[in-house]
């Protein structure tokens, strides 16, 4: 007996399947709040992801159709650039569809995230892998699907202010009234956003860096010079300057720089064109003042040896309580001679003076003079070569 087998001659299914959301698949991540927009932890917005497979038979044996209840083996992975992780059903927020040998679903496949697993500023891509039976032939037909995923770093305007201190005139008068006293230290405290949010102070992430003028107009670091007496900076990321303004001389001009980095790795950074700053200028500067005489009495007893006037200083805000701090008070004294040219003779400094009535004449009586000199903002004592003169504990002369 001859024989021949005879096969149906199968054609191949043609398979087609993609990975399809209702889900915006792009997030932004805003690294100053620690929050995504959107936010897949949000119970209103999770990623969910469906399986679109379906499956043609040319020989019209299996029905055309979605075949995702025929599938097998379903899995998924996160691949952050061409690093793949299996993503496990049950954890990590993750929930994923499958068929068992008892329930057939045409769900299988579909994927529920709800935690943000998509790294920052790095390609991804949601891959699912499966294995569907074609049950004429018992050839095993893999099936493959991807959806690409991205979240970007949200990037504000960096922005930073003072707080305490800016552009200002010191008045270094004190007043009887403390009312009107100006603080001679200020407190500066610089702050740094993006957008309209704080940043936290963090020695990793964040350094204010303050530089101050020097003579030959320079800019450097505050603390690199034994002329920063009348500054100290302070804080975690350096966000506090104290400024002395007795001890500034006639003023002071100071930049302040926010370095910034999201990443922890602020000692990278440097100062570049679009760093954001602030400036402090403070300027000594006296206002409108008038100096009277007082104590002097309306009749000297011709045996008064000595009067004892007094020099008083006011301005619009009151009497000055430390005029001695600010001016070198001289006296003058002679004989009125109703002359155009007294002889005025310097007897005595200060704020108060002895003075001998010896030049009072029966008559004639008296002339008194007095002038006040400004004796500057405190500076630095430096000798004939313009070197700095400091004490025995290495503390500097200031005058």
């Amino acid at each position: 007996m001859k024989r021949k087998r005879i096969d149906f001659n199968h054609k191949p299914l043609r398979i087609m399947s993609s990975l399809v959301t209702d889900v915006p698949t792009r997030q932004l991540y805003d690294p100053v709040t620690g929050l995504y927009k959107i936010s897949y932890e949000d119970k209103d917005t999770p990623l969910v992801v469906r399986l679109n497979a379906k499956v043609q038979d040319p020989d019209m044996i299996i029905q055309n159709g979605s075949l995702n209840d025929g599938l097998s083996d379903i899995c998924y992975y996160l691949n952050v650039e061409g690093t793949r992780k299996l993503l496990i059903n049950g954890s990590d927020g993750v929930t994923i569809v499958t068929n068992t040998e008892s329930a057939k679903t045409k769900e299988a496949g579909k994927i529920t995230i709800t935690k943000n697993i998509v790294p920052v500023g790095k390609a991804t891509k949601l891959e699912l892998e499966a294995k569907y039976l074609d049950v004429r032939t018992n050839q095993i037909y893999p099936i493959k699907a991807e959806l690409k995923l991205f979240c970007a770093r949200m990037v504000g305007h960096q922005s930073m202010q003072l707080d305490g201190g800016g552009s200002g005139k010191y008045d270094p008068f004190k007043y009887d009234s403390t009312t009107n006293n100006q603080p001679d230290k200020l407190v500066i405290k610089a702050t740094h956003k993006i957008g309209s949010v704080t940043t936290e102070a963090n020695a990793a992430k964040l350094k204010f860096v303050w530089k101050k003028r020097r003579e030959d107009g320079a800019y450097t670091d505050v603390g690199t010079s034994l002329l920063d007496y009348d500054c100290e900076v302070s804080g975690v990321s350096n966000e506090t300057l104290t400024l002395d303004r007795t001890m500034m001389g006639d003023g002071c001009s100071i930049y302040c720089y926010a370095l910034y980095d999201e990443g922890g790795n602020v000692a990278s950074k440097s100062i570049t064109a679009t760093t954001p700053y602030a400036i402090i200028s403070q300027t000594r500067i006296l206002p409108a003042y008038d100096t009277k005489l007082i104590g002097v009495p309306p009749n000297i007893p011709s045996s008064v040896a000595y009067i004892n006037p007094a020099i008083e200083v006011t301005t619009t805000n009151g009497t000055v309580s430390n005029p001695e701090e600010i001016f070198i008070f001289k006296w003058y004294a002679c004989t009125n001679r109703h002359s155009s040219e007294e002889n005025l003779q310097e007897i005595a400094h200060g704020k108060t003076a002895e003075i001998p009535t010896k030049y009072i004449t029966d008559g004639n009586g008296m002339l008194i003079g007095w002038d006040e000199l400004d004796q500057g903002g405190v500076k630095a004592v430096v000798d004939s070569d313009g070197a700095i003169i400091v004490d025995s504990d290495g503390k500097i002369v200031v005058f």
